[in-house]
């Protein structure tokens, strides 16, 4: 009997010193309930459920698709590879052609830029083309005009007028006054440096 006493007092002890020092989780809230883990766990095994359950409808669908159905799906799968591959290769004709249209119209060109306005028809391709040309020629005026704009030299160099001296006495006061002030080496040749 003395035992049962002993662990009786023992017990009693260790309830009373919970009791006086509050525990971690008192002093501590808690950020989260019982209910809110189970909660969250719960939506991640459904989640993880719905996916397994999905992986596993495919697979029997697979299972199920007899050798002509399998034959069917690989045969879509290889046309369209097929048709990606001659679209690249139109364009890359097109590319071409294109390069060739404006090499004739000597208007030098990068790839980069013919991918621009090349697409897969040549109608399109030629329209491309064609706007092109006509930007750059547009372009090549307009720098030629601007270039041909503007005030020409009064006096250039090695471009001497020359008069004689019936030239000369016919001219009215104003045109000798220019012609000296233009050209004063023919005005003294003329005049003897008067």
């Amino acid at each position: 009997m003395e035992e049962t006493e002993v662990q009786e007092v023992a017990v009693e002890e260790v309830e009373e010193k919970k009791e006086a020092s509050p525990s971690k989780e008192t002093t501590q809230q808690a950020k989260y309930t019982d209910e809110d883990v189970n909660a969250i766990v719960d939506k991640k095994f459904a989640k993880w459920q719905k996916d397994l359950e999905a992986k596993k409808q495919e697979a029997e669908k697979l299972a199920k698709m007899n050798a002509e159905q399998k034959a069917l799906h690989e045969k879509e799968q290889l046309e369209k590879r097929i048709a990606e591959y001659e679209k690249k290769e139109n364009i890359r004709e097109m590319e071409k052609e294109a390069r060739k249209m404006l090499s004739e119209q000597k208007i030098p060109i990068t790839d980069d830029i013919v991918s621009y306005f090349v697409s897969e028809d040549a109608e399109s391709t030629k329209k491309g083309v064609e706007a092109l040309t006509a930007y750059v020629n547009n372009l090549q005026e307009q720098w030629e005009i601007a270039r041909n704009t503007g005030k020409t030299p009064k006096k250039v160099a090695g471009n001497t007028q020359t008069v004689t001296v019936e030239q000369f006495n016919a001219m009215t006061y104003s045109e000798k006054a220019e012609l000296a002030r233009n050209n004063p080496e023919e005005f003294n040749k003329i005049t003897g440096g008067h």
